[in-house]
């Protein structure tokens, strides 16, 4: 599993656009998002969402990338726990 952070670069005009790191390798679980509350706040989307868990030396946050199997996710949500992390992401 691959991780890409997120920053912001501005072009010549003064626009502000995202940009992504080079990716770097995690170890993370991950298995299909779907429970009664994801359902209920998500409705569809549900079926593009992954739920992941990592340690908390893995320094990620709300709107980074995660590859996965060859499929760009994006980190819609963070909640941090003493040990670990859990992130909802969605495919993109």
């Amino acid at each position: 599993m691959l991780h890409k952070q997120k920053s912001s670069r501005k072009d010549g005009e003064g626009n502000t656009f995202p940009v992504f790191t080079d990716s770097v390798e995690i170890k993370a679980e991950l298995w299909p998002a779907g429970n009664k509350l994801q359902t209920d706040l998500y409705g569809q989307r549900t079926s593009s969402m992954m739920n992941m868990l990592c340690s908390n030396e893995t320094a990620i946050s709300v709107g980074d990338g995660i590859e996965y199997d060859g499929i760009e996710y994006q980190v819609i949500t963070k909640k941090k726990y003493t040990n670990h992390s859990y992130y909802e992401i969605e495919k993109l």
